[in-house]
């Protein structure tokens, strides 16, 4: 299988099977990138005040042909994207606050839009965490 680009599907191709998505596993690097931006820094100061586990950061997947059919179809949920690159040792070193097991069972991944982002950061400002509330006005 050819590597492309995450956004351009072929059409032409079909679906990965099991023993290129198992090699997809096996193959997958993940790099923590550092993302020293204000912006974020006040925000993770302001959920840490109702959500004492609250972290951030950014992370850079490894370029494959199997990340790249499912990415560019918006199909990730089908070999179980999330649910596995979730528990990557990768991901829990930097983050360990998280407590984050070693196998998820279910996980519930919803879609979302840049366009409403702000938006939902506000809502879970607003909402509090599961010890505390927001005070603000």
């Amino acid at each position: 299988m050819e590597t492309q680009g995450f956004l351009e599907p072929l059409d032409d191709k079909e679906a990965p099977g099991a023993k290129a998505i198992a090699a997809f596993w096996r193959e997958l690097e993940i790099s923590h990138v550092q993302l020293d931006h204000p912006a974020v820094g006040l925000l993770l100061m302001e959920l840490i005040e109702t959500h004492e586990k609250a972290a951030f950061a950014c992370f850079e997947l490894s370029d494959h042909p199997v990340l790249n059919w499912f990415g560019s179809r918006n199909r990730l949920d089908e070999f179980d994207f999330f649910r596995k690159v979730l528990v990557h040792p990768a991901i829990s070193e930097v983050l360990p606050g998280l407590s984050i097991p070693k196998r998820i069972k279910e996980l519930d991944v919803g879609w979302g839009t840049s366009f409403t982002l702000d938006g939902t950061l506000a809502q879970i400002l607003v909402n509090g965490g599961s010890q505390y509330a927001f005070s603000g006005t």
